[in-house]
């Protein structure tokens, strides 16, 4: 049996200078060219990755791992690992959940690709993450110094943002908000 295409993501980012850049990238390989991907979605030797939500029933929420199409989905979503500065391919990633199972559903709003060095050291150093099911994946990652780190997914849509910092916040920023999910995640210094 014959594995289906690749799928093509293209991006478009406004750079420090102001100017749009447009970025190709062969989901689960690499970059490409603007051109070359264009070509490859044109004959069909590519695909475009999924741009439909998979919504999950009552049962797929409740089970553990995702059905096929959403883990398809958030793999497209998130392009690589969530955790602040890591760059490993979300095909090559776990899916996790925010939240931990089974008090966090297995739905779109809970899940992101994780590397598994980062999966697998995520109660062990005090980071905690936050998503918030309103905004498509977007994470808020606070260190054990109280820095903050917001990771944004790559997206299909040409709506990508990479990560952003900021200052160190008072202890009270990071009380729980009844409206986001939160876990303790931990990853070691890389």
């Amino acid at each position: 049996m014959t594995p289906p295409p690749p799928q093509i993501a293209i991006n478009y980012l406004t750079n420090a200078d102001g100017y749009d850049v447009a970025l190709a990238e062969t989901l689960g390989h690499g970059p490409t060219t603007i051109e070359q991907a264009g070509y490859l979605l044109q004959i069909g030797a590519a695909r475009p990755p999924p741009t439909g939500r998979h919504e999950t029933t009552h049962a797929q929420a409740a089970a553990h791992d995702p059905p096929a199409a959403l883990a398809r989905e958030i793999r497209a979503r998130d392009g690589t690992c969530r955790f602040p500065a890591c760059r490993r391919t979300a095909h090559a990633c776990d899916l996790d959940h925010t939240l931990r199972h089974p008090d966090g559903p297995t739905r779109r709003e809970n899940l992101a690709a994780l590397c598994r060095r980062h999966h697998r050291r995520k109660h062990t150093d005090g980071w905690t993450v936050h998503q918030h099911p309103d905004t498509d994946g977007v994470l808020v990652w606070t260190s054990p110094t109280g820095h903050i780190y917001t990771t944004y997914p790559r997206g299909t849509d040409g709506d990508w943002r990479g990560a952003s910092t900021g200052p160190p916040q008072p202890a009270e920023a990071h009380e729980r908000d009844s409206t986001e999910t939160h876990i303790a995640v931990t990853a070691a210094a890389a």
